[in-house]
């Protein structure tokens, strides 16, 4: 690798740090080009030589995010090692919400880009997104071993948004019936309501 391409390479990443830790302290609508640039020390135009667009810089974030998530539902598998699909589909969602929790601002920023349709969205960026879902239907085949691949996409993204419903107005405090105090037992209702 050249020395051009090194220095390439080593800036896309402090870029990437950077923005992840302004977006966890302060909410992604806080992050401005002219925040990154000074605290990666570099001039704002040097973004734009790396990321088409600050919305570019954004998702490269939100992919970090997604593999975070990945990791700590990886590692919840192999502490937990639940035997049923109905118990893996609630570690899943558990998992889900302490990632949330942990990790508030990510988590909403993962939702705040508007990419438009998910056709629109960067093929790696699906890629991930497909992967974590493939993790939710890989219990409900077992459940349902009759559904079709199509059936079982379905019910996967109908569980996800579901608990991510239920988590977001918990966590938001909306006027509704979910209370932070109960978030973990409705999502346990839910699984053993779906499976």
């Amino acid at each position: 690798m050249s020395v051009r391409a090194e220095r390439r390479t080593a800036l896309r990443a402090k870029l990437i740090e950077v923005t992840s830790k302004q977006i966890a302290k302060n909410g992604l609508r806080n992050v401005t080009a002219r925040s990154v640039a000074s605290e990666a020390d570099c001039a704002v135009g040097s973004i734009y030589t790396i990321f088409e667009d600050l919305d570019a810089l954004f998702i490269a974030v939100n992919m970090q995010s997604f593999e975070m998530l990945a990791g700590k539902v990886a590692r919840k598998m192999i502490e937990e090692e639940p035997e049923t699909p109905t118990e893996r589909l609630k570690v899943l969602a558990h998992s889900y919400f302490e990632f949330v929790q942990s990790q508030q601002n990510l988590w909403k920023a993962l939702f705040q880009i508007d990419m438009g349709a998910e056709s629109d969205a960067p093929k790696d960026y699906k890629d991930l997104v497909r992967s974590l879902l493939s993790l939710i239907g890989a219990p409900l085949l077992e459940i349902s071993p009759d559904s079709s691949p199509k059936q079982i996409d379905t019910r996967a993204r109908a569980l996800f948004s579901s608990v991510h419903g239920i988590i977001l107005l918990g966590i938001e405090g909306r006027l509704s019936a979910v209370s932070t105090e109960n978030i973990g037992e409705m999502i346990d209702y839910l699984v053993e309501t779906v499976s």
